[in-house]
């Protein structure tokens, strides 16, 4: 499988709607994030994608979450987030 398919598998996973595809054009990769120290745990890398939707999907929380939903990004505190994450958000120009 393509890193492509796999993040729209993801998603498709976290919405509970198994073979959704998404629209032509839809799905962007923002970047490959894979600085050594991005995170204390260990080696991680990432593949950022941004996916533009026509509204909101309904989410679920899966076996990886305990919790999912949408925020605001105007409500977003980077200061908040985990690692580098800030940084990908403002790549995608986001923040």
């Amino acid at each position: 499988m393509t890193a492509n398919g796999s993040a729209t598998r993801r998603f498709a996973n976290s919405a509970r709607k198994p073979g959704w595809t998404p629209p032509a054009g839809a799905l962007t990769r923002l970047g490959i994030y894979d600085h050594p120290d991005r995170d204390p745990r260990g080696r991680v890398i990432s593949v950022a994608y941004h996916l533009a939707l026509p509204r909101r999907a309904a989410l679920q929380a899966g076996d990886d979450a305990r919790d999912a939903a949408w925020h605001s990004l105007n409500a977003l505190h980077t200061a908040d987030l985990a690692f580098d994450h800030a940084h990908i958000l403002h790549d995608a120009g986001l923040t």
